[in-house]
């Protein structure tokens, strides 16, 4: 799978009409071992096969249109207003398919891809984790935290909270963040 990771990076970055993917050797273990018969020998497969550029562009046009989907949603949103540039990190961002595709949806914008895109998300939280003052400010899309049950106080919990464990009076939706800030409802 680690071969395959490597490849799909390189897909459509450069002009070639074939890519060659290199199946792991535990796939034809396990065929073997469930049917008793050669991979190779059932399928015609070897362990080494050439597709066809669009055969591999194909494969991964789904993921592709989706994420620019995504993002396009995100782009509607009235606190991204004025956005004039994208920044690409993480794993997907390293494959030279999705950053066409992300630069050919949003021509309007500027699409940047660092080098190791990858790597990014770890050393930006390395460096966060060093000097947690360097972001002003973060938003998160959910909050991840404990949730638990305390006895219920009609004069500091509304009665929409109200809940019953091991039939005695308790709050519901009750948690304690696992982050620094205080977790709002919603």
């Amino acid at each position: 799978m680690r071969r395959f990771e490597g490849r799909k990076k390189n897909i459509g970055e450069n002009n070639e009409e074939k890519v060659r993917i290199q199946f792991p050797r535990d796939l034809f273990d396990e065929y073997k071992t469930k049917t008793g018969v050669e991979f190779k020998l059932a399928l015609g497969v070897k362990k080494v096969r050439d597709f066809p550029i669009q055969t591999m562009k194909d494969l991964f046009e789904k993921p592709l249109s989706a994420t620019a989907d995504h993002v396009k949603e995100l782009l509607g949103k009235s606190e991204l207003d004025g956005l004039k540039t994208i920044l690409m990190v993480g794993g997907f961002s390293d494959s030279a398919l999705l950053y066409e595709k992300i630069k050919s949806s949003f021509q309007s914008l500027n699409v940047l891809r660092p080098h190791e895109a990858v790597l990014s998300v770890v050393k930006g939280a390395v460096i966060y984790g060093h000097t947690p003052e360097i972001i002003p400010e973060r938003v998160c899309a959910r909050t991840y935290g404990i949730a638990f049950n305390i006895p219920f106080d009609p004069m500091k919990h509304p009665e929409r909270l109200l809940g019953y464990y091991n039939d005695r009076q308790c709050t519901r939706e009750v948690m304690i963040s696992a982050l620094d800030d205080e977790a709002k409802e919603g």
